[in-house]
């Protein structure tokens, strides 16, 4: 039997001994295949969660960009009012994409934990905290020169946190 399947062992009477050795062997080498397909899922998540935050920086910059334009004192108040729709349109997208990024049908940043199993040992990892709260949340406007210069300075804090988060996100990926 031993020449037609090229196995060693067929059955437990081959060799006794051996046999548990080697299930022992097959049943580690398989939980390690899994553990390395969790690692890859945990880090696309991750990976989706940063693509999120490229896509709020990128927002966030050109809020910024609004903002600094509204705070020009040249701007007449007709100005300031087609900047600011915009502006409160971006901000809208920001609480969008909080809402909406999935992976794997899960919600990204819905405040839950996410415990990843790696062989027997459980990770859990945190990325909930890592969207900002939408400007909208603080009723930011640029509509006159005050707000808008008001607003640099949240949208610049919010940005800051954002390149905080976007970095722990990177550490957690290497």
């Amino acid at each position: 039997e031993h020449l037609v399947t090229g196995k060693k062992l067929n059955n437990a009477s081959d060799n006794p001994a051996n046999i548990a050795i080697v299930t022992r062997m097959h049943a580690r080498a398989s939980g390690m295949r899994v553990a390395i397909r969790n690692n890859e899922d945990a880090i696309s998540m991750l990976r989706t969660a940063e693509a999120a935050l490229q896509t709020v920086t990128n927002i966030l910059q050109r809020m910024r960009d609004l903002a600094v334009q509204s705070a020009n004192g040249t701007n007449s108040n007709k100005n300031r009012d087609v900047l600011n729709k915009e502006f409160q349109s971006l901000a809208e997208q920001i609480g969008y994409i909080g809402e909406t990024t999935e992976f794997n049908d899960l919600s990204v940043f819905d405040g839950q934990n996410r415990s990843i199993t790696l062989d027997d040992i459980s990770h859990t990892i945190n990325i909930a905290k890592h969207i900002p709260p939408s400007p909208t949340q603080h009723d930011i406007k640029i509509s006159t020169e005050q707000e808008a210069r008001a607003a640099i300075h949240k949208i610049e804090e919010a940005l800051q946190n954002v390149s905080l988060h976007r970095a722990d996100l990177g550490a957690m990926i290497k």
